[in-house]
Formats: structure tokens, C-alpha cells, sequence
């Protein structure tokens, strides 16, 4: 069995000030931040995964911009694999 970490749509468009905020995103994502110090102490694997919206009418997500990037609490290191999904599920339509 293989352990890895992955983390699924820790962007900025989810924080304060972001068009869809969630509650708690911040402290997700320090707990996140601290999960991912560890994997990468112990050279297990990495997976980080995001949302690209596709629609003419997306109002969060909109590849190109700033909300769509992962957040910089868990920004992914060289040789690190990052994802990118077009629908909620992670594993359709993924290399996952």
C-alpha cells in the first residue's frame, strides 16, 4: 500500500475576498500547509488537484486568473504533479 496526499481545490477564489469564500477556508488550509511539510519531510507523494471553469458564464475558477491558482499556503514545488479538473468529481476526466 501507498500513502500520498492529495490535495483537491485549495485556490484562492474558496478565501476571504475570493467570489465563492468558504467558511474556514483559511484554517483548512494551514492544516493542509502542515500535512503537506510532512509528506514532503518523508518524500511521500503529492498530488495537488484544481477547478478550471469552462463556461462563458463561470464566475469563479476562470482559468488565467488569480482565484484560479492554488494558494500560496500549499503552492506546489517543482516535480510536484498538478491536476486540472473541469467538473466536482477529481477522478473524471483526470489523469488521477
Amino acid at each position: 500500500m501507498t500513502t500520498a496526499l492529495l490535495l483537491v481545490d485549495i485556490q484562492n477564489d474558496y478565501f476571504p475576498g475570493g467570489p465563492m469564500a468558504l467558511s474556514g477556508m483559511t484554517d483548512a488550509a494551514a492544516k493542509a500547509a502542515d500535512l503537506l511539510a510532512v509528506f514532503r519531510e518523508k518524500s511521500l507523494p503529492i498530488f495537488h488537484v484544481r477547478h478550471l471553469s469552462l463556461g462563458d458564464d463561470a464566475g469563479f475558477f476562470v482559468p488565467g486568473t488569480e482565484g484560479s491558482e492554488i494558494n500560496g499556503a500549499v503552492t506546489p514545488e517543482a516535480g510536484e504533479p498538478v491536476t486540472e479538473k473541469n467538473a466536482p468529481n477529481s477522478f473524471v476526466g483526470t489523469d488521477l
